[in-house]
């Protein structure tokens, strides 16, 4: 992941192409300090290293988790309905409110 650039125009630089590699690496931040050099500029990126995902249960092994009507009578309030991961909560919240749920869904459209 990208942290920051910082670089200066060096004429007369002898390297063609640009070279570059990782001086030093902070095992707790993960941050990576990265010179450069090459084709008439000098500098260093600074960049993250980011940790592997890790993964997230699918929406059957969350189901097996749940008693059949543990959330009767609950509302819901789902935000963010409007895109991404909560657009299939906005259709799935307008088909609860025509069979009588009682949700609340921000950004719906």
């Amino acid at each position: 992941m990208f942290g920051s650039l910082d670089f200066a125009i060096v004429p007369d630089h002898p390297r063609a192409g640009l070279g570059f590699e990782v001086a030093t690496a902070n095992v707790r931040t993960r941050m990576l300090r990265i010179p450069i050099a090459g084709s008439g500029i000098a500098g260093t990126v600074i960049a993250f290293a980011r940790r592997q995902a890790v993964r997230q249960p699918d929406i059957a092994e969350i189901a097996r988790s749940v008693v059949s009507d543990e959330f009767a009578g609950a509302t819901a309030l789902v935000t963010g309905g409007s895109q991404g991961v909560g657009r299939p909560d906005r259709e799935n919240h307008r088909r609860r409110r025509r069979e009588g749920h009682r949700d609340l869904c921000g950004g719906a459209g």
